[in-house]
């Protein structure tokens, strides 16, 4: 039996092939579907995942009780984002195939660490389905759980490189240094014997303490469910509890991406209708402050380690958050001092700092230099010197501050108070002049004409029934 996508390739093969109809005739239908073809994988892709997630979701409550668990992020936003698909428009979404679910398996940390027990079993038998075969038959929908990863602290290879080279090079001067000295010294001690090695212990722990403060020792997995019959893939990102930060909340950035799914319905951390509308419009709406975060990194008081909190949020909000813009959407608006960090693709020059070849995300700067968002989580998160708090712009040292633009969110047009004001004080209501005909036939099955008679009184109205 032919697929949806099969009977559409077929007719988009007769259409090109059809010498009656003109170019541009051509080219509106196989737009149109096109169109339809999309709306059909999504639709379908969407509601295997859905199955297999309820399954997924139904598993673990059903075996660990305390857990309440949430859907958010993408997923959310996506199955909103398929109410619009359907219309006539080539513009389109992203690929909702290859976007993972967020999950939270319990509302706090509180809840977390009554459950953790049978939290852990849960994950001790995830890790058994890990090594299963299809046939065991073991699923959820028709998705088979086929790797589990901890991430709680994973890291991305450059910091783990970066990490593991300095914690060497510590431990050789710590081993040189012991190896010549009646008074061995330990990494940990309060004093180290040079500036040298308390400033790679300085790197370290700054790195570290970034790394638990970006996880907050969330219990963080990644799962990967797999259909076998047409190689599908499901990947959930699955957090043990929210992320509770004062770094950074990404549950609060952009307000088509706060949407969740619970038990008790949807929730938003934004205007639900103004959320429905920026997905309609594909736009998306900034709850951050960013002009409160510039404000508070020219503060000149501030230590090292409290702007690398401030840089991380732009790092965060910037290289990960805006992605939206890469899957259908069209602009990032802040209803927040309306302005936003000023940021554009390099598409053509690799970084200069870090030698990243394009595409990557700019940062323009208020010194009227720009640097690269990698380049950016470098500087915040290794400091340069031991001597100085600062931060400054690679290139002419000012200091390193995000150069902001307006971006002001769109109005929703209604129509002017005035005009309703107007008819009531000048008496120009059209109530007395409202002429109301029900047809004979419909009278005996709505009401009694008496009835009728006491609701049209009620509401002022004159009875304009037909004889």
């Amino acid at each position: 039996m032919n697929s949806s996508s099969d009977i559409i390739h077929s007719i988009i093969a007769s259409i090109n092939s059809d010498v009656t109809k003109s170019e541009s005739q051509k080219k509106e239908m196989i737009k149109f579907l096109t169109n339809q073809e999309k709306f059909n994988n999504t639709t379908n892709h969407l509601e295997e995942k859905f199955e297999a997630l309820m399954s997924f979701i139904k598993f673990i409550e059903t075996n660990v009780p305390q857990s309440s668990c949430k859907i958010y992020g993408s997923f959310v936003r996506q199955m909103f984002e398929k109410m619009f698909l359907s219309t006539y428009d080539d513009s389109g979404y992203g690929d909702s195939e290859n976007h993972d679910v967020d999950l939270h398996i319990f509302e706090s940390k509180e809840k977390y660490f009554e459950a953790k027990t049978e939290f852990n079993n849960i994950i001790d038998t995830f890790e058994v389905m890990e090594k299963l075969d299809f046939d065991a038959n073991i699923k959820f929908g028709d998705f088979h759980l086929v790797k589990i990863t901890d991430m709680t602290l994973d890291l991305d290879e450059p910091t783990k490189e970066s990490l593991q080279r300095m914690k060497k090079t510590l431990s050789e001067y710590i081993l040189r240094y012991n190896t010549n000295s009646d008074n061995p010294i330990n990494i940990e001690d309060a004093e180290l014997p040079s500036h040298t090695m308390m400033r790679y212990r300085a790197r370290i722990n700054r790195i570290e303490h970034s790394i638990k403060e970006k996880f907050n020792g969330v219990p963080h997995f990644n799962i990967i469910l797999k259909n076998p019959l047409n190689n599908k893939y499901i990947i959930i990102d699955m957090l043990s509890f929210p992320i509770d930060s004062n770094n950074y909340d990404i549950r609060s950035d952009i307000n088509v991406n706060t949407l969740c799914i619970t038990h008790n319905g949807i929730e938003s951390k934004s205007d639900f209708i103004d959320t429905l509308r920026c997905i309609y419009k594909r736009k998306g709406i900034m709850k951050i402050d960013m002009n409160k975060m510039i404000n508070d990194l020219k503060n000149n008081s501030l230590e090292f380690s409290e702007k690398a909190k401030l840089y991380n949020n732009f790092v965060n909000f910037v290289g990960f958050r805006t992605k939206i813009l890469s899957v259908g959407y069209t602009n990032i608006f802040s209803d927040i001092d309306k302005q936003i960090c000023d940021i554009y693709i390099e598409r053509n020059e690799s970084c200069p700092i870090t030698f990243a070849k394009p595409p990557y995300l700019v940062m323009n700067l208020e010194c009227t230099h720009n640097i690269s968002i990698m380049a950016l989580a470098g500087l915040a998160n290794i400091r340069q010197s031991e001597y100085t708090e600062a931060i400054n712009c690679p290139i002419c040292r000012a200091k390193l501050i995000p150069k902001m633009v307006d971006k002001q969110t769109d109005i929703i047009v209604i129509p002017d108070p005035s005009i309703i004001s107007d008819i009531f004080t000048t008496g120009q209501s059209r109530r007395n002049s409202i002429s109301i005909k029900i047809p004979n036939y419909m009278q005996n099955e709505i009401m009694s004409k008496d009835n009728l008679n006491i609701v049209f009184e009620h509401l002022g109205l004159k009875d304009k029934k037909e004889e």
